[in-house]
């Protein structure tokens, strides 16, 4: 049983450490953020006032080397003009 174990977490590590050196961050959160309304400091230095733009914007937060990194796409409920759903993967260092 131990092995077994040790045998998962060991796959689990392996995949872990796969996606830093591919580039590939995890999701953490997403926050939808809709014109004039307030969003992370963190994502105003990188993207500047999204808030300020007509459409509404998703914002994906993704773990990579123990940092967080964040990326905006345009937000759509339908998915047609936009996406409704942060990626689970994105490559982050591009």
């Amino acid at each position: 049983m131990k092995k077994i174990i040790a045998s998962i977490l060991f796959a689990i590590l392996a995949f872990l450490v796969v996606l830093n050196i591919l580039g590939i961050g995890i999701l953490v959160g997403e926050v939808l953020v809709k014109p004039n309304e307030s969003f992370p400091i963190s994502v105003q230095k990188n993207y500047g006032l999204i808030n300020k733009s007509t459409t509404d914007s998703l914002v994906c937060s993704y773990m990579l080397n123990f940092k967080t990194r964040h990326h905006v796409f345009w937000y759509s409920s339908t998915g047609v003009m936009g996406i409704a759903n942060c990626p689970i993967y994105y490559e982050v260092l591009r």
